[in-house]
């Protein structure tokens, strides 16, 4: 089951990355469709975890003032049904921001152009690769 659930994992994330790649948009459909799979191979989850990430979510929004799409929020909820708990969300939540931090610290080291909009989603993914 854990290879199942980490195939479908990577299926997702691979399709998901690249369009965020390309148009900077996840797309509700497909984001609902991940949320559907996910249940099926879900650990269980306590309810209250819900209401943790939507907080942290809702202000994680609020602090972004747009700055970081609602696709990417929407992703990080729902990849709590992919998480073994959330622990491993929090450690997980905290490892993509690092990792797409350092990518745009980088970024902005070695272009001249100092505002760019980078994809999120692939960081998402790598960093929620150890919760799955």
């Amino acid at each position: 089951m854990q290879y199942f659930r980490f195939s479908l994992f990577a299926l997702f994330a691979i399709f998901i990355s690249i369009r965020d790649l390309q148009t900077h948009l996840i797309k509700n459909r497909t984001l609902i469709l991940f949320a559907i799979c996910g249940s099926f191979v879900a650990y269980p989850l306590r309810p209250i975890w819900f209401v943790y990430t939507t907080v942290i979510t809702l202000l994680l929004h609020g602090v972004a003032r747009g700055k970081i799409g609602a696709g990417d929020l929407k992703l990080f909820w729902i990849l709590l049904i992919w998480s073994k708990g959330f622990d491993s969300w929090l450690n997980s939540f905290m490892v993509s921001w690092i990792l797409g931090g350092l990518f745009s610290i980088g970024l902005w080291l070695l272009r001249s152009e100092r505002k760019s909009n980078i994809p999120f989603a692939p960081f998402i993914f790598i960093g929620f690769i150890s919760a799955i």
